[in-house]
């Protein structure tokens, strides 16, 4: 029997994924300090596969069901607005994340709300962004297309390339700093994984149904960890803030959201698929968390105290989330 067209089911597979991503996320949160091969493989490496995969699911979603170009633009309030709430969420409760409030200026008011006040905002500074290009700026025959999907690649190859230019250029110091924070924080690196996501949703309808089909993604999937795993070739892992700006990454990256159409239809993981259902409140909640466990026991040094306080912060942003969800329904996408 053959799939049922994308917008007459709930793909279980892409929750599956986005269940796996938010794992990741919060390992990369909880990241042990006295741990150098797992902070290098791990921690910059596999997990950092989790934000481009969400930024591909959001543009293969947009690709095969193809929203109207209004939807696009409330879209774009609603980010816009999720940003500004969780901003000042944060900014509320820094006592808890161990932080004292600072004297209130209009720099510090920008950059509170700029992509990297707290772990995991630049994700939601990157969101508005995106839909504000494809709603606004981008020719709706346009979407999809080869040449929007070479232009994305063009500028975040170009990025790239200008981090690593920039490690042994004279005033290298200031300049990383100014490039760190932009490459984190705009379209330069993040518009690629999300017109990715975009040209594959667009042809997801030819996604493969054979055995071999079926062989091939499943290779995608697994060939991916380990793209991210190594550092191949040298690129910026080293510049501190830019951990997304390495070629593994963006290959890794980029075999996920060829084994996008496969996976969304087929990959079946009941009780990741209910986590991933939950990622973005997971995803916005998880650093206070954290933060909390730190203060109480402390910041995990090795492995073990990782992966129990990565534990501990889903079993309580979970619940928390569905909560929530109930209660201040606007306060979620």
């Amino acid at each position: 029997m053959s799939a049922a067209p994308l917008e007459d089911q709930r793909l279980r597979g892409l929750d599956a994924l986005k269940g796996i991503a938010i794992v990741l996320v919060v390992a990369i949160h909880a990241a042990p300090s006295h741990a150098p091969a797992y902070t290098e493989h791990v921690v910059n490496g596999i997990a950092r596969l989790a934000v481009p995969l969400f930024l591909i699911i959001s543009g293969f979603l947009v690709g095969s069901r193809r929203p109207s170009r209004a939807k696009l633009r409330l879209y774009f309030r609603k980010f816009l607005r999720l940003h500004l709430f969780y901003g000042a969420l944060y900014w509320i409760l820094e006592p808890l994340r161990g932080l004292e409030y600072a004297p209130i200026t209009l720099k510090g008011v920008l950059m509170h709300f700029a992509g990297a006040s707290y772990a995991g905002q630049f994700y939601l500074f990157v969101l508005p962004q995106l839909y504000f290009v494809l709603a606004f700026l981008v020719p709706e025959r346009l979407w999809g297309s080869t040449r929007l999907l070479l232009g994305s690649l063009s500028l975040s190859a170009g990025t790239v390339a200008l981090l690593t230019w920039s490690i042994e250029a004279p005033g290298a110091d200031a300049l990383q700093r100014v490039l760190a924070r932009l490459g984190n924080a705009s379209l330069f690196l993040w518009l690629f994984p999300f017109c990715l996501g975009l040209w594959v949703g667009e042809r997801s309808a030819s996604s493969p149904r054979t055995t071999l089909g079926a062989a091939f993604c499943v290779l995608l999937l697994l060939l991916a960890p380990s793209a991210a795993a190594f550092d191949w070739p040298a690129t910026v892992g080293a510049i501190a803030g830019v951990p997304y700006a390495r070629w593994s990454i963006g290959i890794g990256a980029t075999l996920l959201a060829f084994a996008l159409p496969w996976a969304s239809r087929n990959l079946r993981l009941p009780h990741v698929s209910a986590l991933g259902r939950e990622s973005f409140g997971i995803f916005v909640f998880n650093p206070v968390i954290l933060s909390v466990l730190q203060g109480q026991f402390g910041a995990a040094t090795n492995v073990s105290e990782s992966m129990l306080s990565t534990a501990v912060t889903l079993a309580v942003a979970f619940p928390l989330t569905r909560v929530l969800r109930k209660r201040i329904p606007f306060a979620f996408p």
